[in-house]
């Protein structure tokens, strides 16, 4: 099981990735790679952070659907990602110790 904690320190140790002050977000150079994944939990209300779930940009559409099909369980997507090279992991299904898949 991993956690926002498991999460920031494995980001934090990679080259230039910095953590956006007072938030949940990730940046190289500038560019956002990872976030707290914001849910629509009533259509009608503002999305709310699920720290559980994890926003991180792939290399592209190739690699994104690569990982949606090695373990559903850990990697999904929702309509809102549709079109875009991101990837929503559920946190407690993955064991921060493994290796990524290859």
């Amino acid at each position: 099981m991993s956690t926002q904690t498991d999460v920031r320190r494995i980001l934090l140790s990679l080259p230039e990735v910095t953590q956006d002050a007072g938030s949940f977000h990730f940046r190289v150079d500038g560019k956002q790679i990872a976030w707290v994944y914001p849910e629509r939990v009533d259509p009608k209300r503002a999305r709310v952070p699920n720290p559980e779930v994890l926003v991180v940009w792939t290399g592209d559409e190739l690699e994104k659907e690569a990982l949606l099909s090695v373990d559903p369980s850990k990697f999904f997507t929702t309509d809102h990602y549709n079109g875009y090279a991101a990837v929503l992991v559920r946190l407690p299904n993955v064991d921060s110790r493994s290796s990524p898949p290859s």
